[in-house]
């Protein structure tokens, strides 16, 4: 005979990500605790939360979610790039950018619907459990509402003296991490992000003087995954430098050549629109944008700024981690040999 299960309503469920593998999450109500449990591929666990022995829930905003759209961001602009690049009629532009662009739109539509991430635990006297189907703040606050006064009649109430008490507590605590982190040392960084955004935006700008002798459809899809390349780790380099003790004309550098080459790119797909319209309107034949006038003189402009802002970089770079070098310390002095 089947036995009817105690868990009768589930509270929440989502994923738990890590760097070698998902797991789906799902956070159940039963009489007396909750049970959480985590199911991947092969493995299943679950663990039983008493409300007697939940001593503090603890939640805290993540930046998961921006991580999220900056990289679908990144893989929008790139499919549309490949759009603008691969064709010049504006109809098939239209129907290939929605086409490609369509499922990671909905995704970042999705994802900001579902508001701000966070990491939530349970702590109890021996363990605290972070429960991954609470995942988004939004849920987390509904959830907890829910257990208060579960929680409260397993426990019992708090006199009023001792709630002003944990409010007082949690007031000079918040003041105190207030101050730790506006009085916060940043750690030191090697700066390898921006090591490798200067090199590939290095390898741009040499890129372009070969464009200057030698004309390529498959260089062109190469320096496309190079601008991306670029792009990504530019972010990157500007996120690692807002939490460490780069310098700050390495900080000012390296946020001035993101901008550029971004710029940059917006201004080659608008002129290679304004210039492939412009001659199909005047000539009615195929043009390409080598058959430009002025083709030479921007396409030399673009290597000058990508070399020259890539060798600034990689110099006051260079600047930076020799002054995180230590010191050398002199070598003592051989004594000589006695009277």
């Amino acid at each position: 005979m089947k036995t009817k299960s105690i868990y009768t309503r589930r509270l929440a469920s989502g994923h738990e990500t890590t760097w070698y593998a998902t797991r789906r999450c799902q956070l159940w109500l039963g009489p007396d605790h909750l049970l959480h449990g985590r199911r991947s591929m092969i493995t299943e666990q679950y663990r039983r939360l008493f409300f007697k022995d939940i001593q503090a829930v603890t939640v805290a905003r993540t930046d998961t979610w921006k991580d999220y759209n900056i990289i679908l961001g990144v893989l929008i602009a790139g499919c549309l790039a490949i759009v603008f690049i691969a064709t010049s009629d504006w109809s098939m532009r239209a129907a290939w950018g929605i086409s490609l662009c369509i499922v990671p739109v909905l995704v970042v539509a999705f994802n900001l619907a579902k508001g701000p991430t966070c990491a939530c635990y349970f702590h109890t006297a021996v363990q605290s459990e972070r429960i991954g189907a609470l995942s988004r703040l939004r849920k987390a606050g509904t959830v907890l509402a829910l257990l208060a006064p579960m929680l409260e009649q397993a426990q019992g109430s708090l006199d009023p003296a001792q709630v002003e008490l944990v409010q007082e507590s949690g007031r000079n605590l918040t003041l105190a991490g207030n101050e730790a982190k506006k009085q916060r040392e940043f750690h030191p960084s090697n700066a390898r992000y921006h090591l490798l955004f200067f090199i590939l935006i290095l390898i741009s700008g040499l890129s372009h003087c070969v464009d200057l002798v030698v004309y390529s459809e498959a260089k062109n899809w190469g320096d496309l995954l190079t601008f991306l390349a670029a792009m990504l780790l530019g972010i990157l380099a500007v996120k690692d430098q807002m939490r460490s003790l780069i310098h700050l004309d390495l900080q000012r550098i390296t946020t001035t050549a993101l901008v550029v080459i971004f710029v940059a790119f917006a201004a080659s797909q608008v002129v290679g629109v304004f210039v492939l319209t412009m001659s199909m309107s005047t000539s009615g034949s195929a043009f390409e944008i080598k058959d430009w006038e002025y083709y030479g003189v921007y396409v030399a402009a673009i290597a000058v700024v990508n070399i020259t802002l890539s060798l600034i970089g990689l110099l006051r770079l260079y600047r930076y981690r020799v002054s995180l070098r230590p010191p050398e310390l002199p070598l003592p002095e051989k004594e000589g040999p006695a009277s």
